[in-house]
C-alpha cells in the first residue's frame, strides 16, 4: 500500500507504526525511502532507529496536549523515567531542565548540522544504488539473451552473439565500478557518523 501511495506522489504521508511486521532489511529500506521523500511525513513509531533516521523534529503528546519536543530520543527516555519516578524537588528539576534544555538545543543544532552535511552524501549513495540496480537489471537481461540456445543455432546470429557478449562484459565492468563506488561512499558516510 505504501508503494502505491508513494507512486501517486502525495505531499503528506501519515504513518502509524509502519515498521510493524517488517524484517530488518525492509525497515532499513523504509527508513531510506522516508529520508529521501520530498513531502512531509507525520510518523508515529516505537522504532527508535526509524525515528533517528527520518525525523527532523519531534512532538510530545502528553497530558491532553501536543507540543514541540526540543530534545532527542534519549531526552525523551529520561523524561519518561523522571515522570514515572517523580524524582527530586521541583526547583532542582527546573534548574536541571533549564541546563539540559540548553544542552539539548546545542545537541540538536549539532545533529541538524551533521544531517545537513551528510544529506548530499546520502543522496549520492542512493543514486549509486539506483544505478547499480539498473546495471544489474541490464546484465541479467543480457545474460538471459545469451542463455537462449536458439541464438546459437543460426550461424547468421554470430555478430549478434558477439555484440551481446561485449555489452554483457561492459555491463559487468559497470556493475563492479558502481559496487566499488557504493562501498567507498558507504564507508565515508559511516566514518562521518552516518
Amino acid at each position: 500500500m505504501l508503494a502505491l501511495l508513494a507512486w501517486q506522489k502525495p505531499a503528506l504521508l501519515l504513518l502509524d507504526e509502519p515498521t510493524n511486521h517488517l524484517d530488518m532489511e525492509m525497515r532499513q529500506a523504509l527508513a531510506l525511502a522516508l529520508a529521501d521523500f520530498e513531502g512531509a511525513v507525520v510518523l508515529v513509531s516505537h522504532d527508535r532507529h526509524l525515528l533517528r533516521e527520518t525525523a527532523d523534529e519531534f512532538w510530545l503528546v502528553a497530558d491532553g496536549a501536543v507540543a514541540p519536543w526540543t530534545g532527542d530520543l534519549q531526552d525523551y527516555a529520561r523524561w519518561l523515567l523522571e515522570r514515572g519516578q517523580g524524582s527530586g524537588p521541583a526547583k532542582a528539576r527546573d534548574e536541571d531542565a533549564a541546563h539540559t534544555r540548553a544542552a539539548r538545543q546545542e545537541e540538536k543544532r549539532t545533529a541538524a548540522a551533521q544531517r545537513a552535511a551528510l544529506a548530499p552524501l546520502r543522496k549520492k549513495i542512493q543514486a549509486t544504488e539506483r544505478a547499480l540496480e539498473a546495471a544489474e537489471a541490464e546484465l541479467a537481461s543480457l545474460e538471459a539473451q545469451l542463455a537462449d540456445p536458439a541464438l546459437y543455432d543460426d550461424p547468421k546470429q554470430k555478430a549478434q552473439v558477439s555484440a551481446l557478449m561485449q555489452r554483457a562484459g561492459q555491463a559487468r565492468q559497470d556493475r563492479e565500478a558502481l559496487e566499488g563506488e557504493w562501498l567507498a561512499l558507504s564507508e565515508e558516510y559511516e566514518a562521518l557518523g552516518g
